[in-house]
């Protein structure tokens, strides 16, 4: 008995022993992890907003005084509500999925190699601004700068911003690469998101000093996208190009629901490439048509300069094309193909595709309607100017238009609606060139102001004018013409109206192109 009370004893002082060591070694860890937890939370508390990085560096701050090296072990800032860390790749991630509810305000400077995700809340209410303070950043298979999770975000411009996309169109990143054809698959790592810059939600830019530009430079898919929302510019200066070296891409701006141009300078230059090996159309501005079934997908401008020219492409495309004000220039060229060539190539995330192609290059494209109200359009196309399959309305500013083919088309053919091109209201004026054939076919449906067309028997280059009203320079070689304008007195005569070599006086108005320069008399 004795015998087994000793036994007794001895097990529960081993046991007593035996605790005292696991609890003084997870004190010890705690110890550990808290010390290691505190190096690498800030402060402040979670209602405060801003966060600053600096790229070149890889440091962060929450109060611009306090800084903290970014790297695989998380970072924790504003209450913890933000955590920051940086991977391999060159990629810095800032996450405030879940725990913020709080607006944020990043601000960024110096040069990264790499690219920064962000991920936030996606909460409605809940608002991202990022600062770019002469940013540089060049990715490899990554976004330059790329915001997920859903919510609004706005992009300020300060000084001279530059994103040069290192992804190549046609070889799959992230997701996309499992699926694509043996050998297309550059890297299983990346992203496949679909911009340079690039946001699930609703994006908005604006300058946040006077003069800030941002220049984007890829050669995968669109240079800036929203993927679910809206993409806006209110100002600053965005010079876009979809192509660097032997490769291109797609896309200017690409908005998931619709684009807003409110004002600033937009300057795009794009190449796509058509034919039965590969298939890729450059767009100015264009939005999410899918299968083209999404009618209420639309672009407004009202203000601002945008200059845009392409190679085998659309300068802007939409369902709804609305114009109320600012400067459109689009320069389109390439070879229309209307016949059914079949074509077998790798789509943007190197996916084999099949199919046959019908293209026209295109100035401006609505497929549901085109309605300009203000400001001032030059369209010069290859083939088509300006075109809608449904209803196309002018109703103030002006538009100028060549195209070798039709320089306004309406309807769909195939149709039996009965669909409308109108001209009202005094403001408007008009003036299109191109074939004989095509621009009879695109005369206005109704006109409240004078309307005038006149054909010739020879194309010609030659200078082209009315007196004190318009005179173009070096037009596309045209075959007829179209005027509407309300300063046309009511018995002018179509016939010998336009007069060859007929240059006007300095008071008009300029559009200037490469080898076109158009006046309008004020």
């Amino acid at each position: 008995m004795k015998k087994i009370r000793k036994l007794f004893i001895l097990l529960l002082a081993g046991l007593f022993l035996f605790s005292s060591c696991v609890k003084d070694a997870e004190d010890d860890e705690l110890i550990e992890e808290t010390e290691t937890e505190t190096e690498n939370v800030s402060n402040s508390s979670a209602d405060e907003k801003d966060i600053y990085i600096n790229l070149t560096e890889k440091k962060t701050s929450d109060d611009n005084s306090t800084w903290f090296g970014i790297s695989s072990i998380k970072t924790k800032l504003l209450g913890k509500t933000v955590k920051i860390t940086s991977d391999d790749y060159g990629v810095i991630t800032l996450d405030y999925t879940s725990e913020r509810a709080y607006d944020t305000n990043i601000h960024l400077f110096g040069t990264l190699a790499g690219g920064l995700k962000i991920q936030t809340n996606g909460a409605e209410g809940v608002n991202t601004s990022v600062y770019l303070n002469s940013v540089s950043i060049t990715s490899t298979d990554y976004p330059c700068l790329e915001i997920t999770k859903g919510g609004a975000a706005t992009v300020y411009l300060s000084g001279s911003n530059t994103f040069t996309d290192g992804r190549v169109y046609g070889y799959g990143y992230g997701d996309s690469a499992a699926t694509c054809a043996e050998g297309r698959a550059k890297n299983a790592e990346g992203s496949d998101n679909k911009g340079t810059l690039y946001c699930k939600g609703s994006l908005t830019i604006a300058e946040s000093s006077s003069g800030g530009a941002l220049t984007v430079i890829q050669a995968y898919k669109n240079c800036i996208a929203t993927k679910d929302g809206l993409l806006t510019v209110k100002s600053g200066s965005l010079n876009l190009k979809n192509y660097h070296g032997e490769n291109s891409g797609k896309n200017g701006l690409y908005g998931g629901t619709g684009i807003v141009i409110e004002g600033g300078s937009i300057s795009f230059e794009g190449k796509g490439v058509v034919s039965s090996k590969d298939l890729r159309k450059a767009n100015g501005l264009k939005t999410d048509d899918q299968d083209g079934t999404n009618t209420t997908n639309y672009i407004n401008i009202s203000g601002g300069s945008i200059s845009i020219s392409i190679e085998d492409g659309k300068g802007i495309s939409a369902s709804n094309v609305n114009i109320s004000g600012g400067s459109v220039k689009v320069l389109v060229s390439g070879e229309e193909n209307d016949s059914q060539t079949s074509y077998s190539c790798y789509d943007a995330d190197g996916v084999q595709e099949s199919g046959t192609i019908k293209y026209n290059p295109k100035g401006i494209e609505g497929e549901e309607a085109i309605k300009i109200s203000g400001g001032s359009v030059f369209v010069k196309s290859s083939k088509t100017g300006i075109d809608t399959d449904k209803n196309l309305a002018i109703s103030g500013g002006t538009v100028v238009v060549t195209a070798s083919k039709a320089p306004f088309k309406f309807g769909d053919s195939t149709e039996t609606t009965t669909y409308s091109f109108a001209v009202s209201g005094n403001s408007a004026t008009v003036f299109g060139l191109g074939s004989k054939k095509k621009t009879n076919e695109g005369l206005p449906t109704s006109c409240s102001i004078k309307c005038i067309s006149q054909t010739f028997e020879e194309s010609s280059v030659q200078p082209l004018g009315i007196a004190d009203i318009i005179s173009i320079e070096s037009p596309n070689a045209y075959k007829a013409a179209l005027l509407i304008s309300a300063k046309l007195a009511d018995d002018a005569e179509a016939d010998n109206c336009f007069v060859q070599g007929y240059t006007l006086g300095s008071n008009g108005s300029v559009f200037i192109s490469s080898d076109t320069s158009v006046l309008i008399a004020k």
